[in-house]
């Protein structure tokens, strides 16, 4: 190794004995030394970002499934089997002994289903495993053989178990959900007693059938209008207005009693006004029920 105004020389130097002195040889390999050097660099760069990154990186062999390469081998720490005990197992004989017993079938058929992927093609799965953890998992194929049969697979595995839990968390919730206002939309249907609710501007945003009944028009019509602006008399929603206000205003329920001409003549009204609350407690709607 020898510099050059300020540039880094490699030679090779060769020395063969003579029978009257020795020859000295010199070859520049200046090239590829820095060929050598800019593949270290690439090789240590890219063991950095492997064994940094929180995901699994692993390449099987396709035709045995045991794993060739892995760059994390803690990484299997988390469900209570060590690498050393999984390496050497091909890939049904591995989801056997980790993955839950009803996600097994199915990633039994991804393991077959990825040797089959063409160039370029990725296939995805999400595993429940025993331990009751989430993974998400890449494939593709990464090397062929020369008759062009898959020779190496490259997954890529995602421990989701965080966002997964939440993900059923919120599916449950939904559900939950969607049977209560199954239950609430059956009760007002169903229910002699006039459901209404009312917003901030004293307007009706929903009204059950048995207010239907009593108004003689259809719902419709009387969606997003105040008692005014649906016909009603002055003296019977100027009270309802303000009950409706007071309960916006002391964030406290009241009761009102009033008489209402329907179809089948006047009729005489008992209701119960219930302030409804949004997340930050002040009152979002009002529920009102009213029975004859």
């Amino acid at each position: 190794n020898s510099q050059w105004q300020g540039t880094d020389y490699w030679y090779h130097n060769t020395v063969v004995k003579l029978n009257d002195g020795i020859m000295l040889t010199s070859a520049n390999i200046t090239k590829q030394k820095k060929t050598e050097h800019e593949i270290r660099q690439a090789k240590e760069f890219i063991e950095k970002v492997t064994t940094t990154n929180p995901d699994l990186i692993s390449i099987n062999d396709a035709k045995t499934g045991v794993l060739l390469y892995t760059n994390d081998p803690s990484f299997w720490n988390r469900f209570n089997k060590p690498y050393e005990a999984v390496k050497n197992l091909n890939d049904i004989k591995r989801a056997e002994l980790m993955v839950h017993p009803d996600y097994l079938e199915k990633a039994k058929i991804f393991v077959q289903q990825r040797r089959l992927l063409s160039d370029g093609e990725t296939l995805e799965t999400e595993l429940k495993m025993l331990t009751g953890a989430w993974i998400r998992s890449r494939s593709k194929i990464f090397q062929r053989d020369k008759n062009g049969e898959a020779f190496q697979i490259l997954s890529i595995s995602t421990d989701i178990t965080i966002s997964k839990n939440t993900e059923i968390k919120l599916q449950k919730s939904k559900e939950t959900l969607h049977a209560a206002l199954m239950q609430f939309q059956t009760l007002v249907s169903n229910t002699p007693d006039v459901i209404t609710r009312w917003n901030k501007n004293l307007k009706l945003t929903f009204a059950n059938e048995a207010f239907e009944m009593a108004m003689g028009k259809k719902i419709e019509f009387y969606l997003g209008k105040s008692p005014a602006e649906m016909g009603v008399p002055d003296k019977i929603s100027l009270p309802w207005l303000e009950k409706l206000q007071k309960v916006f205003d002391t964030r406290r329920g009241v009761d009102h009693s009033n008489t209402y001409p329907t179809p089948k003549g006047n009729s005489f009204y008992y209701s119960q006004l219930v302030p409804e609350f949004a997340s930050d407690g002040s009152v979002h709607s009002i529920l009102a029920i009213a029975r004859e």
